[in-house]
């Protein structure tokens, strides 16, 4: 009897516990140094199954960095310029931005773009031969661009990269450290106009049988990426 009446004592108490912590947490959710400490938390507490982590996106990336791809253009393929977001995070000498309620669909989706792969994303190709040919529903997505960028460049790359918070004093924002490969690699309306063609084609092909084929467009997808990196 002792014993039963211990172990329900003891498992109140890590219940309530565990209760007062989730909603310290909360408040503190905001907070990047308490993700690791939630983390360890919870794998804690895991083995008893008493509590589960939870919520829409409840693993945030940026703890270890926050990833971001940016969009270059070049008309010698040597010399790039970046191009201008709204919102998105990249120049390092800008604050964040704050965009509440609205949510801007591009630099919403960039950010799903730079936590995997081209070939995941094949918006993104389409989005890199919109910008080649100036495409000004596309620009009017995007933030003031540079001088060099006032006219369509002749070629189009994207990088991938690491930011992090400054210190407090720092003249910037982020510190940034670009990642090994590329995202996309330097592309142009003439170097590659057969691929651009198979692409614009393929985007096509997936509008109308979306519908009744996903793996078609799935396959369609994995060609496109073949072509434009080889």
């Amino acid at each position: 009897v002792f014993v039963c009446l211990f172990v329900c004592l003891e498992v109140i108490q890590l219940t309530l516990f565990m209760s007062i912590v989730e909603e310290i947490h909360m408040k503190l959710l905001r907070c990047a140094a308490f993700a690791v400490l939630d983390e360890s938390r919870e794998e804690t507490v895991r083995p008893f199954e008493i509590a589960n982590s939870y919520g829409l996106f409840r693993r945030m990336t940026g703890v270890g960095g926050r990833p971001e791809v940016s969009i270059s253009g070049s008309n010698d393929s040597i010399h790039w310029i970046e191009y201008n977001f709204k919102y998105k995070t990249d120049n390092v000498d800008e604050m964040p931005a704050f965009c509440a309620p609205h949510q801007p669909r591009l630099d919403w989706q960039m950010w799903f773009a730079a936590l995997g792969r081209v070939e995941h994303n094949l918006w993104l190709q389409v989005l890199a031969i919109r910008l080649l040919e100036g495409e000004p529903s596309v620009l009017a997505l995007m933030g003031q661009q540079p001088p060099q960028l006032q006219t369509p460049p002749k070629y189009v790359q994207m990088n991938s990269w690491t930011y992090h918070y400054t210190n407090y004093g720092s003249k910037n924002w982020w510190n940034r450290t670009q990642d090994s490969g590329q995202y996309l690699i330097p592309v142009g309306l003439k170097t590659h106009s057969d691929v651009i063609k198979q692409i614009n084609t393929h985007v096509i092909i997936i509008v109308v049988v979306f519908k009744e084929s996903n793996g078609c467009q799935k396959n369609a997808q994995k060609f496109t990426y073949r072509a434009i990196t080889c």
